[in-house]
């Protein structure tokens, strides 16, 4: 049976300011990014979808490891039917765009509850990774995540564990 990898990783780079902002607000994680990873077996390479600053997108595997640091994968076995309409859905959805203003509105949204004010999220254009990552679960995998224009990588983290 075939499988999807979820994974969650860190820029290597100290100067990414927006990942340790991310981290400190997901509650001091190691991670402040989630991606997918599958093999396809047409064209033998494995495949990683990640929504990052230039949108949502396919990346080399060797471009990735030059760049990040994989903190943790989880590994799905999925039908063959399944992995096929994860990869309709990754087709679908590349190059749209990625919500920068979204990743502030999460961060607002939070720190308005911590005061019981309770809104949305402003800004909702553009996906960024963990509401990627919650789609692929929620619209084709089949396991629930919430308000996917809150999730953080957390969220996505404490459902796989």
């Amino acid at each position: 049976m075939p499988n999807i990898i979820i994974g969650f990783s860190r820029p290597k780079s100290k100067l990414a300011v927006i990942a340790h902002l991310i981290r400190l607000c997901e509650g001091r994680t190691p991670y402040s990014h989630v991606y997918l990873k599958w093999h396809s077996d047409s064209i033998d390479r494995d495949l990683i979808y990640e929504a990052k600053g230039s949108g949502i997108n396919f990346t080399s595997p060797t471009y990735f490891k030059e760049h990040v640091v994989v903190v943790k994968e989880f590994s799905l076995e999925v039908s063959e039917e399944t992995k096929t309409k994860i990869m309709q859905y990754a087709v679908d959805n590349a190059r749209e765009k990625y919500g920068v203003l979204q990743i502030l509105g999460i961060a607002t949204v939070r720190l308005l509850r911590k005061l019981n004010i309770n809104i949305k999220n402003p800004f909702t254009a553009g996906m960024v990774c963990s509401e990627l990552a919650g789609a692929v679960l929620n619209n084709v995998v089949g396991v629930k995540v919430e308000d996917l224009d809150l999730a953080g990588p957390a969220d996505i983290y404490k459902i796989l564990e």
